[in-house]
């Protein structure tokens, strides 16, 4: 195991020793790093370096949790031989991972062999693919957040011990305060550039904002009392100075959908001094709503109340009215959260319309259309709309994971429920407490577990298998199908009861032939993303390339069109995108008009062969879905020229 050299021992003193010695030292040294290196991610070698003369290891690294996706991302590693070894923006589940199980539980996490049965997800894989054996994982946090996961690992099994990981955590202590100031200082930079993007002042004057009579000041306390508001504030509220000395909350103000978000805020504000700006609205008496943009944060004092600003964001209209044509072309006629949205055809124009309806409530939706048209974009979408967006969205493919696992990953399990539970675990339908909880492919959940899946929707509540507790659950579910449920309930694949509790506000998702238009924005869109990810010019797509694309009858659909873009941005060596035309050419076999019988049953065949990642036998294999005999199917194959993974 490669570490970095000890320091001269002092005369008389053995290895053992001075290592006692650098680990007195360590909380010492951090607090004297930390004085003049504000940056974390800068500072992270040098935060290493310190910890490798108290504790050698191999690696360390250190993740960030982001609320929105329900994950934690890395922001920071170091590895001691002086390689990298996983790589920028590295995904880390919150389950099946050391890193998830310290941020989740809140306390150190020691793990002797990452081969073990509960760290069995992908990400885990990596890192023992990489020579990552034991390593010790501590929650980053202040009070009452947690920010994310620091670590420290080894090559080898069993390399540390309970002592390692409660120096570890001591350390992260200083981290966590000095990220905190870090995150605060980028939340207020933050602030200053939404502030001018919202008021269309890219040099945005403070003084002048203060001035403003769309900005309001107000003094916000641990209560929820407001106080010492200007006047452009009581304007937004449509109160008195009279009034708000008698008393006022903010509750009294908010309607009842956004709640959820100025309690979130005040749960940032008690533990960090400051929030993340946020928007919401007021209503006033007569019923009017006013959208605002808010932040807060302690101002020259150590308590509440915090001062809150507050940007009345009906002058945002006024005083940038070329915004609105902004978003000609790809964002054309979308709500600001629907940017991702390509929405220049009808048919996903009056989707956008119904999103803007129905996200902000908790009505249970279901989307429908085949593989690939952008459900999952869609769900997310619906997540950002909502009271919910600063909670987790969880993800959950009910047709990639195996039948026999599938309630333990929805519900979890406790500690001995079945051979192989050697810990509780904690259900995707937990984690997305007080979230999102979008569950993609519901068609293939097993009719034995519909049951419990209805109780969940209709009472908010479940147990762990193996366990007797009754857990409250509030998560709002969104569900999506490529299979058609209603023939599925007719055959008895499906409960109609659940049926009908999901299928409360239906949305179709049009395939991508049955809206031609929208390809040459979203061939425009993945070129720009591509670039952006390969840090290079976007390349520019000629007339009859798009000509070409809008031709074809893109089986894929967006996924289909994504994935050529990519591949012909890899091999495109100029500044124009180039593409495998044989793949997209327009053969009579293919047209739109005159396919014969050949080509209907190998396009279906293949999309199904899709839909079960080439499974053809068993209770969802493509046999099943197609009402085939396994045999013949794979006769109809041979016959049709299709290969299982094609």
């Amino acid at each position: 195991m490669s570490t970095s050299p000890m320091n001269s021992l002092a005369p008389g003193t053995t290895g053992h020793d001075n290592q006692h010695l650098q680990r007195l030292r360590l909380l010492p040294e951090l607090n004297r790093f930390f004085l003049t290196h504000a940056d974390i991610q800068d500072a992270f070698p040098g935060i290493c370096r310190r910890l490798q003369r108290a504790v050698p290891h191999l690696y360390a690294g250190l993740a960030l949790y982001e609320p929105g996706l329900g994950h934690l991302r890395l922001h920071a590693q170091n590895s001691a031989s002086g390689d990298t070894a996983l790589p920028a923006n590295f995904i880390l589940p919150l389950e099946g991972t050391p890193a998830g199980e310290a941020f989740r539980m809140r306390r150190p996490v020691l793990v002797d062999d990452l081969r073990a049965p509960q760290f069995a997800s992908e990400a885990s894989k990596e890192l023992v693919r990489l020579g990552q054996r034991s390593g010790c994982w501590v929650p980053l946090q202040t009070a009452n957040s947690v920010m994310g996961t620091l670590w420290i690992s080894s090559g080898r099994p069993g390399a540390f011990r309970s002592d390692d990981a409660l120096l570890l955590n001591e350390a992260s202590g200083q981290i966590s305060l000095a990220l905190a100031n870090q995150l605060a200082l980028q939340q207020l930079q933050q602030l200053k550039h939404k502030l001018a993007e919202q008021l269309g002042d890219t040099e945005l004057d403070f003084k002048k904002l203060s001035a403003s009579a769309s900005v309001g000041i107000v003094h916000w306390g641990a209560d929820g009392r407001l106080s010492d508001a200007n006047d452009a504030f009581l304007r937004m509220i449509g109160r008195t100075r009279a009034e708000m000395e008698q008393g006022i909350r903010c509750s009294d103000v908010t309607p009842p959908e956004y709640t959820v978000l100025a309690e979130q805020a005040q749960i940032e504000l008690l533990a960090q001094g400051h929030c993340r700006p946020f928007e919401k609205e007021y209503q006033l008496r007569d019923g009017t709503r006013v959208p605002v943009l808010v932040s807060a944060s302690l101002l020259g004092n150590e308590h509440p109340p915090w001062v809150a600003i507050v940007v009345d964001l009906r002058e945002r209209r006024r005083l940038a009215p070329a915004a609105g044509t902004a978003t000609s072309g790809m964002h054309t006629g979308a709500h600001q959260r629907t940017e991702d949205l390509v929405a220049n055809s009808p048919a996903m124009q009056k989707i956008v319309d119904d999103l803007q309806k129905v996200a902000p409530t908790e009505t249970t939706m279901l989307l429908l259309g085949e593989t690939g048209t952008g459900k999952e974009m869609i769900a997310r979408a619906i997540c950002r709309m909502s009271p919910r967006a600063r909670h987790p969205f969880i993800k959950m493919n009910c047709a990639a994971i195996p039948a026999g696992l599938l309630e333990s990953e929805l519900f979890g399990h406790e500690k001995g429920a079945f051979t192989g539970a050697h810990a509780r675990k904690i259900g995707r339908l937990e984690l997305a407490h007080q979230g999102t909880l979008f569950l993609d492919e519901i068609g293939d959940v097993p009719l034995e577990l519909q049951p419990k899946l209805l109780r969940v929707l209709q009472e908010r509540e479940f147990e762990r298998p193996g366990g007797t507790q009754t857990i409250k659950v509030d998560a709002r579910l969104i569900a999506a199908t490529n299979r058609d449920l209603t023939e599925m309930v007719s055959t008895g694949q499906f409960r109609r009861d659940l049926f009908y509790r999901l299928n409360v506000f239906p949305i179709h998702v049009p395939a991508l032939r049955d809206r031609r238009e929208s390809i040459p924005l979203l061939a425009q869109h993945f070129v720009q993303r591509f670039a952006q990810r390969m840090n290079r010019p976007p390349l520019s797509i000629s007339p009859e390339l798009i000509a070409a694309l809008e031709q074809w009858h893109w089986p894929g659909n967006i996924r289909e069109l994504e994935n050529l873009i990519e591949r012909g941005g890899i091999l495109s060596t100029g500044p124009e995108l180039q593409v495998d035309m044989d793949e997209i050419q327009v053969t009579p076999r293919h047209s739109a008009s005159g396919q014969t019988l050949y080509d209907v049953e190998r396009v279906h065949i293949q999309r199904v062969l899709r839909d079960t990642n080439g499974v053809v036998g068993g209770k969802h294999g493509a046999a099943s879905r197609l009402g085939l005999k396994r045999t013949t199917l794979q006769y109809k194959m041979k016959k049709l020229e299709i290969a299982r993974r094609q």
